[in-house]
């Protein structure tokens, strides 16, 4: 008895906790800290590996890294959705963030179809979706050697 009392404040708090620790961008990018981390900041171009699970609103899993090896990428190039460059370019190494990302920075109106099911979605169309990301190696990229003769 005392420790479903003891969840029913606590989890409450936590809740409350993350909601005003949320920050939005002018894009509608929303997040929170997990965890920080005291590496490099990604930059555009750096090279990045990151952990994941993304679900959607109803917190069902739709993909995650879990139990594989991170994905690597470079940050802020178009690789992944607009939602995960503007969020890689906001972290550093070791950052552990809980990201909503808006259908306009997601796959928007035309969503991910499912092979499987012709007429299916993996992702339907018009999908918010929440991400765990967490930031674990930055390698900075390479300068361009520019020489003047």
């Amino acid at each position: 008895m005392r420790l479903l009392l003891f969840l029913a404040f606590v989890l409450p708090v936590f809740t409350l906790q993350a909601q005003n620790d949320t920050v939005s961008t002018a894009s509608g990018l929303k997040y929170f800290y997990l965890a920080k981390g005291k590496g490099p900041t990604a930059t555009p171009g750096a090279k990045v590996s990151v952990h994941y699970t993304g679900r959607f609103l109803d917190e069902k899993v739709f993909d995650s890294s879990e139990g594989e090896a991170p994905i690597k990428l470079k940050a802020g190039t178009g690789q992944v959705i607009k939602g995960w460059d503007e969020m890689l370019l906001l972290m550093r190494a070791g950052d552990e963030v809980e990201v909503i990302i808006p259908a306009t920075l997601a796959y928007g109106s035309r969503g991910v179809p499912d092979p499987g099911q012709p007429s299916g979605y993996r992702i339907p169309p018009g999908s918010t979706l929440k991400f765990r990301m967490k930031l674990v190696e930055v390698t900075e990229a390479k300068k361009k050697f520019n020489r003047e003769l």
